[in-house]
């Protein structure tokens, strides 16, 4: 790979990391509404929805920051790889930060999935709620 390619690769993931930030932090926005509603509108079950809502917003909040060290790390590699192509020095710390950036962003996916399965966990014991009230 030529040494425009080496600095410049891990700068193209940032885009769509920047896309799983707006998302989950759309998301995350949305437990907080529903963590208010479920306090002005207690039932029954609010005391187990709210623990998994909990769970949920820590689990947003670690995908973020896994998402936040991702785009960092890959912006300094991009940043070394770039000083480092004008004195053509040894690539190797680039493609160390590079895929230090690529676990983070696979550890913010991971925490991403299993969010989802609890958040349809929080669904289903909202249908299971409205049935018994029917």
């Amino acid at each position: 790979m030529d040494s425009i390619g080496i600095w410049l690769s891990p700068l193209l993931l940032i885009p769509g990391i920047g896309m799983l930030v707006s998302s989950t932090s759309a998301r995350f926005s949305q437990i907080h509404n529903e963590i208010h509603h479920l306090i002005n509108n207690q039932n029954e079950h609010t005391k187990e929805i709210l623990q998994h809502l909990f769970r949920r917003s820590k689990m947003f909040r670690n995908a973020l920051v896994c998402l936040y060290c991702a785009i960092g790390v890959l912006v300094v590699s991009g940043l070394i790889g770039g000083i480092m192509s004008a004195y053509e020095a040894d690539k190797t710390w680039i493609i160390i930060l590079t895929c230090a950036g690529i676990i983070f962003l696979f550890v913010a996916t991971v925490i991403l999935i299993l969010e989802s399965f609890l958040s349809l966990k929080i669904i289903e014991e909202h249908v299971e709620d409205f049935i018994k009230k029917l």
